[in-house]
């Protein structure tokens, strides 16, 4: 089953709890609603038969007519209330209860009325004050009965109400911890099936990237996950391809250099003997102008002879095992410094080192862009006098690596080209004002970069330049 699927089920789960659930607490939060009505008109009715109870006793104390009229309002009201309440109460508890009020509620007034009619009557004389106390007590009695069968109503009716309001809250929260319950279950499968298969993908591709192009992420299911596991392992196999034909490119490309070193040399070496033979012959007969054409050959066949020297060990150093461990940079300095003795030969030249404490990396590699580096220097700095060269080392403020830095007071550079410096065979000045083959600069950016550092450059044009280059403190060999 896809992922997409899984989770749009697990959605269809809890709309599916939602739909079940909603009705009945509508239905719940409906006949709670009713039973606060019915309880509130209860509560109306216990209330008018007081405030009647209270006019009728006004009334026996003063027999006014104004409160006998505010009596019969208040009749009339409670049996409006009574004849709402025998409309909406349906249980046969509150239609006993209301028939017991009703009959209480007449009685009382027909008592009250004959209680008029006695006063009205001993106004003129005519009264019967042994009958009109008979009915007052009966009166009372029936009014304390009407009050307490009342009273009784609102009891029942706030029970009810209670009741309905606690099956409200209870099943709310059965639908709110049934809910939760579901959502929480389906979210924790559908993460551990997620956490597992993506552990086992991140294992896979932890081993290929280790190096072992053999290794075969698991497929399973149809999902995504498993289309991913299928994508990952069909790039494996174009890297393992890739990475194949690139070896027969090497293969070729040190056949090539084998070429180089041989094929290439037994002409060189013919070529200069043959010069050497003419130069110990007699030389007389050759005028100025075929003397210089022999010198030109002698030199052409020199530089390329360097040329192809360099190219050898560009070659070797990209194919070379690293040796790294913890190296002085003093050290290294010093050792390259003593390499370049005869470019330093009749010049002045002003050293300034700083901080160069210890680095990781191979020695013989990093000795070699050291020399190429300070010869460099030396080189296109020639004509200063002195010539000023600064070696220093510093720790890296935003990552974990030592940057190293050579700098001179030569001719400099324009930084419109400092993208052409370490390229093979790039040369930012002609051969006739510096010699050079256009390797040396690649071959320090290639060193360093098998270190898993980097290279850069800042200069000026007669200002001189910096070259920078980082090491990291631990770095891994490529």
């Amino acid at each position: 089953m896809r992922i997409a699927t899984r989770l749009a089920l697990s959605s269809y789960i809890s709309l599916g709890v939602l739909s079940l659930f909603i009705p009945v607490l509508i239905w719940l939060f409906t006949l709670y609603g009713l039973s606060i009505r019915q309880n509130l008109l209860a509560d109306q009715i216990v209330a008018a038969i007081f405030e009647r109870t209270v006019l009728r006793d006004q009334y026996l104390i003063y027999g006014a007519e104004r409160i006998k009229q505010q009596w019969l309002n208040k009749t009339a009201v409670l049996e409006s209330l009574l004849d709402l309440a025998n409309e909406r109460f349906k249980e046969k508890g509150e239609r006993d209860a209301l028939i017991r009020i009703r009959n209480s509620f007449n009685a009382t007034r027909g008592t009250f009325l004959q209680i008029v009619k006695l006063k009205e009557e001993s106004k003129s004389g005519a009264g019967n004050d042994e009958l009109e106390q008979r009915l007052i007590s009966q009166n009372i009695l029936l009014a304390s009965a009407l009050y307490s069968e009342a009273a009784q109503l609102d009891e029942l009716t706030g029970k009810v109400a209670n009741s309905n309001y606690n099956k409200t809250v209870l099943l709310s929260s059965i639908f709110v911890a049934v809910l939760v319950l579901t959502t929480v279950l389906n979210s924790m499968l559908v993460n551990r099936l997620l956490r597992r298969r993506l552990a086992s993908i991140q294992a896979g591709i932890a081993i290929i990237a280790e190096g072992d192009l053999e290794h075969r992420i698991p497929c399973r299911g149809d999902d995504e996950l498993a289309e991913l596991s299928l994508m990952l392992n069909t790039m494996t196999d174009k890297v393992r391809m890739y990475m194949n034909r690139l070896e027969a490119a090497n293969n070729e490309l040190e056949a090539f250099s084998y070429s180089i070193s041989h094929d290439l040399r037994a002409p060189l070496r013919h070529v200069n003997g043959f010069i050497e033979l003419l130069r110990e012959e007699d030389t007389s007969s050759l005028n100025e102008t075929s003397r210089r054409y022999l010198q030109v050959i002698a030199d052409a066949a020199k530089k390329m002879g360097t040329l192809i020297d360099d190219l050898l060990s560009f070659s070797r150093m990209g194919r070379t095992e690293m040796m790294q461990t913890s190296v002085s940079m003093w050290k290294l300095v010093a050792e390259a410094r003593n390499e370049l003795q005869n470019e330093m030969e009749g010049k002045t030249i002003i050293w300034e080192t700083d901080n160069l404490a210890e680095v990781y990396g191979d020695p013989a590699m990093l000795r070699q862009v050291l020399v190429n580096l300070m010869g460099n220097a030396l080189k296109y700095s020639r004509d200063r006098n002195p010539i000023r060269i600064t070696i220093s080392c510093r720790q890296s403020i935003t990552s974990d690596e030592t940057i190293c830095s050579v700098a001179d007071n030569g001719v400099g550079f324009d930084m419109r080209y400092l993208d052409k410096l370490f390229g093979l065979f790039q040369r930012l000045h002609t051969v006739e004002e510096f010699e050079g083959t256009g390797v040396g600069l690649a071959n320090v950016r290639r060193i360093i970069q098998r270190h898993g550092g980097r290279t850069w450059a800042e200069g000026a044009v007669n200002e001189g330049a910096t070259f920078y280059f980082s090491l990291p403190n631990r770095g891994e060999q490529t």
